[in-house]
């Protein structure tokens, strides 16, 4: 028996290995604890009220849970929440509905066992739900997407199904075993949908020429697969990096992504010549030499489940690419791309490079009749720690389902299957972090590039006028005095020195650029 102590205002949740926190909230009970069976991954739940009282009743801790923490029992895995359902005891059910048939909580659950374990239910007496219609998801904490439709995405209570019998208005729009990833609306920066990026690109042109313009959106293309490169500790070299920088110079404007597309997009990004996604299992981890052993820290889905997770993940995008926003859109395809690993290496690259063609693809940003690419990879490169810590937010319990070998050479063989364990998860921090990194991007880094080069061509434009100086050693002082806080370094004039250019000139250079231009 696990007894957890509500010292600090947390109460902790455990379905099934499925592990959660659940923080800042007081509720009158004291105490939850989880019993596990023996020989066996699942759990009873327990919950402890201030006066002692325990109901040990799978009907009363599911109406308990999904009254208080509808969030939470809806973030759950489907699979998790299909074996929380099969606890029930159908005859002790019937009896509470005939008794309160127009209770919320007993329809919702009523729904649920008919539709999720697709059995019907019935009762030894007629009757009539005489309340009127409820959501099965509160709207007010979930943003719904809809499978089952082409092109929607919020969708009205007027467009779902509503089901007389419950009284229910099915606005979960769940098909068991598909892809549905969940958005908890009240944890989700508003400002996702209020901000208009195209609209803060304007203003910050309207600040400078159209020529440093063009110079400065040539550059992001160049900036973005250098640090791409760098966030896998790999140096920047243009004979490595000239496919990246070509594909992502010229991404594509698809009506549909394809299978072949992905894969062609990573041929051309690795100069590979893969026909399909991979047949082996692969995993992250670390190797600890201090007690010589492999440290697993996640492992992505069998490769038979590959092609049903990338169908649902590729349909998924077709259906939403019209209508959800673009920051979710692009976060969704990234990072489940990421999650399960299609191919055995190059992974995270290509996630980033899918970011950018989802953008590409439902925002056409244009600038002087180019359209153009963020590096967002620049952020997440300085910011690498918030970037892992963001993924592992979604995955950091998906390694409690699964079960795997591991032999003497440290491979493993995955036992169970996975593809249900990764089709509901929870991108609302992730879209919130993608938000942050393009906010960043526009408004800084873009900015700040566009100001560099603004100011680097005035200061050559005035040493060229002046001064009797070729064009590289122009570019060499005008980058090492902006770079260095407007100071032309000891060991730089001496390189300069060299190239027969006087020290006293150099001087004389910097005090009249770091005057006129600082």
């Amino acid at each position: 028996m696990n007894i957890i102590e509500n010292k600090s205002k947390y109460i902790w949740f455990s379905f099934f290995k499925n592990v959660m926190w659940i923080k800042n909230i007081d509720y009158k009970f004291n105490t939850f604890f989880a019993e596990k069976k023996k020989n066996n991954d699942e759990y009873n739940l327990y919950f402890t009220y201030s006066e002692k009282e325990i109901l040990n009743s799978s009907l009363h801790n599911l109406i308990f849970i999904i009254k208080n923490f509808e969030e939470y029992f809806f973030n759950l895995n489907q699979f998790i929440i299909k074996e929380i359902l099969e606890k029930i005891n159908l005859e002790e059910f019937k009896k509470n509905v005939e008794n309160k048939p127009n209770s919320e909580f007993l329809r919702k659950i009523w729904f649920l066992l008919e539709k999720i374990l697709k059995i019907e239910i019935k009762f030894s007496s007629e009757f009539i739900v005489k309340k009127s219609y409820i959501n099965i998801l509160n709207d007010e904490i979930f943003i719904v997407f809809d499978n089952s439709r082409d092109n929607s995405w919020i969708i009205s209570t007027e467009q779902c199904s509503r089901d007389r019998k419950f009284k229910i208005i099915d606005n979960s729009l769940w098909e068991f075993g598909k892809f549905n990833p969940i958005i908890i609306k009240q944890k989700l920066n508003k400002n996702i949908f209020e901000t208009d990026f195209n609209k803060n690109l304007e203003n910050i042109n309207s600040e400078f020429d159209k020529e440093i313009i063009e110079k400065a959106v040539n550059y992001l293309y160049t900036k973005e697969t250098k640090w791409s490169l760098e966030i896998e500790w790999e140096h920047f070299h243009q004979s490595k990096n000239r496919w990246f920088l070509k594909l992502i110079s010229n991404i594509p404007i698809k009506e549909k992504l394809e299978k072949n597309d992905i894969i062609d997009f990573y041929n051309l990004i690795y100069n590979d010549n893969k026909l399909d996604y991979r047949k082996e299992q692969n995993y992250i981890g670390s190797w600890n030499w201090m007690m010589w052993e492999n440290i697993i820290e996640y492992i992505p889905p069998k490769s038979e489940d590959l092609e049903e997770l990338m169908n649902e993940l590729i349909k998924f995008y077709n259906k939403n690419k019209k209508s959800l926003n673009p920051i979710i859109l692009a976060s969704i395809l990234s990072i489940f791309f990421v999650l399960i690993h299609p191919f055995l290496d190059w992974n995270w690259r290509t996630s980033r490079f899918l970011f950018q063609y989802s953008l590409l693809n439902s925002w056409i940003w244009i600038i002087w009749d180019k359209k153009v690419i963020l590096p967002v990879s620049a952020y997440i490169q300085l910011n690498k720690s918030e970037y892992y810590k963001n993924l592992e937010n979604i995955s950091s319990n998906l390694l409690d389902f699964i079960k795997f070998d591991e032999n003497q050479n440290w491979e493993i063989e995955v036992i169970n299957q996975t593809k249900n364990i990764y089709l509901n998860l929870d991108f609302t921090e992730i879209s919130n972090y993608f938000y942050k990194v393009l906010d960043n991007s526009i408004n800084i880094d873009y900015k700040k590039e566009l100001e560099y080069i603004s100011t680097f061509y005035k200061i050559y434009s005035f040493i060229d006028e002046n001064y009797n100086i070729i064009s590289n050693n122009i570019s060499f002082i005008a980058k090492n005095i902006i770079s260095n806080n407007w100071i032309l370094s000891i060991s730089k004039r001496k390189v300069l020195e060299k190239k027969w250019i006087e020290n006293n000139i150099l001087e004389e250079i910097q005090n009249k650029v770091k005057k006129d231009f600082y």
